[in-house]
């Protein structure tokens, strides 16, 4: 088979599918250790991090705090030149539509050119990896999907939909609006979510990154078949899930802006 496919269809001679198997069943390794059946992960400048919630690997949890300053960065500078852009335009409507949609376009179009899209491609191909009982290579790995169902991008397409209907003055009976935004979030925030993230918040990894999220796969399966104790609570999920520490890192980077702003006289963020 000279295309990539991650798996390939076993059918009978009436053509019926019988089966499917990928590249470790055709392996003699019969006797695979244990593997975490989901992971949950991130993409930081400094690299891949991985956990399953009560472990983790890959880069420190300190990297997980340089996303959220990057992320809010970006935010603020995107916003301010979109308002430098609205408030040289005299025409009104113009001017409302420009503050209203160009700093989304260029919060997302900045992610798309960073190599954090790639280390984030990364990081979903090594998870796919791993949760198919997929030995950890690069030629492996760079055979799996760049797109993972579980990745926070359709939360966050998820929430756009949602707030985007229900705030949209489009009738005026509030619970109507409440009831379009909720089945229309159920029904698109995957499919949109999955197009979102092959188009913008991911592209295909480079050897390096790739890399990264072996390492960090690596990681996280030795100190996986090597931890014993009890479940980790709510909390070490939420802990480990680096989710803190990305509104800590944003909540440090407005603070420094803030500051800046006092002090040289800027307008309010």
């Amino acid at each position: 088979v000279s295309e990539p496919y991650a798996a390939l269809l076993v059918v009978d001679e009436d053509q019926q599918v019988y089966g499917v198997i990928s590249a470790s069943d055709l392996t003699d390794d019969h006797h695979r250790a244990p593997t975490p059946h989901q992971i949950g992960g991130m993409a930081t400048p400094f690299g891949v991090y991985l956990t399953t919630g009560s472990v983790s690997g890959g880069v420190p949890q300190w990297a997980l705090v340089s996303v959220g300053a990057m992320l809010f960065t970006i935010f603020v500078l995107t916003d301010q030149l979109s308002v430098s852009v609205a408030s040289s335009l005299g025409e009104p409507t113009l001017s409302t539509l420009t503050i209203t949609w160009l700093p989304v376009i260029l919060f997302l179009a900045t992610i798309r050119l960073l190599p954090l899209s790639g280390t984030h491609a990364a990081e979903h191909m090594v998870v796919h990896a791993i949760e198919r009982g997929e030995e950890l290579r690069p030629e492996i790995v760079r055979r799996m999907p760049r797109v993972h169902p579980r990745c926070g991008t359709n939360l966050a397409v998820g929430a756009s939909i949602f707030l985007g209907l229900f705030n949209w003055q489009w009738v005026p009976d509030q619970e109507i609006r409440l009831l379009v935004a909720l089945l229309t979030t159920f029904v698109l925030y995957r499919p949109l979510g999955s197009m979102v993230q092959l188009l913008i918040t991911t592209r295909p990894p480079n050897e390096r990154q790739i890399e990264s999220g072996i390492r960090a796969g690596k990681e996280l399966l030795a100190r996986y078949r090597t931890a014993h104790g009890p479940q980790p609570t709510p909390f070490t999920r939420i802990l480990n899930s680096g989710m803190l520490h990305v509104m800590a890192g944003s909540l440090m980077t407005y603070a420094v802006f803030h500051l800046m702003g006092m002090f040289l006289g800027w307008p309010p963020i």
